[in-house]
């Protein structure tokens, strides 16, 4: 399906429900006010799967899906993610776990960020933007962002190492 015809579809939907809009937003605060916040995952934040020596370092940095709204620990919330990880990378892997719910990038770089440990990461998943949509942030703000976060990982993992920059976050 050409790009055209998506955009089409899309403009012709929206346009469609331009009449619906008040009723869909005061249902949506209405569900918003009466469901609350689910609670994060408590527990701790780090943890390991897989056996053998010379884990692989992974950083999950994020909103709800990081952490683990929910679910009872952060080890049941991303308990999928953690052996797809040790299989694609072919070594166990240590976690840690830095997230808050409804946070969006650029609280992420303000609350979050200075949250990291100051260890060695092998790998970074960002589990971020879903609420740039739901608080109608622009995609213009949120690549700015984004972009900022990127740069701010990349050098606080310059500052770590000593060699191999193909390792980099």
């Amino acid at each position: 399906m050409s790009l055209f015809r998506l955009q089409s579809i899309y403009i012709v939907g929206g346009t469609a429900l331009l009449p619906l809009m008040p009723f869909l937003y005061l249902q949506g605060q209405y569900m918003r006010r009466k469901i609350g916040r689910l609670p994060d995952a408590s527990g701790p934040t780090t943890g390991r799967t897989g056996d053998g020596d010379s884990p692989a370092r992974l950083l999950v940095l994020g909103e709800s899906t990081a952490a683990g709204v929910s679910a009872s620990t952060h080890d049941n919330a991303l308990s999928d993610i953690f052996p797809i990880v040790e299989r694609k990378v072919g070594q166990p892997v240590e976690w840690t776990v830095v997230g808050r719910s409804g946070i969006t990038v650029g609280e992420t770089i303000v609350e979050l960020v200075p949250q990291i440990p100051e260890i060695e990461f092998d790998y970074i998943l960002l589990a971020l933007c879903g609420n740039e949509v739901l608080k109608l942030r622009s995609p213009r703000e949120t690549r700015r962002d984004m972009t900022r976060l990127i740069g701010i990982l990349r050098e606080k993992a310059r500052g770590r190492r000593s060699s191999s920059p193909t390792r980099r976050p």
